[in-house]
């Protein structure tokens, strides 16, 4: 999937059922969304980043919260994010 059909699928996954924009990131690429590994963060910000601050802000902040809330690590306060 191309840089810009991804991004695509991710603006338009706005339905809750749907899961998040970065549950969606990470369906597409394989990986687990929970816990999240500070890398694949820091590639869902990196392929996104298109998206601009508007939109990623609340959804990096989602994945600290969830994580937080879990007694888990914040994997947004990795030096690779």
């Amino acid at each position: 999937m191309t840089g810009h059909n991804m991004l695509a699928v991710l603006r338009n996954a706005v339905k809750p059922a749907s899961g998040t924009m970065f549950e969606n990131f990470c369906a597409l690429h394989n990986c687990p969304a929970f816990p999240a590994l500070p890398a694949v963060v820091a590639r869902f910000v990196a392929d996104c980043q298109e998206l601009g601050i508007e939109k990623l802000w609340p959804a990096i902040c989602e994945i600290s919260e969830g994580h937080i809330a879990a007694g888990l690590a914040d994997p947004d306060r990795k030096s690779v994010v």
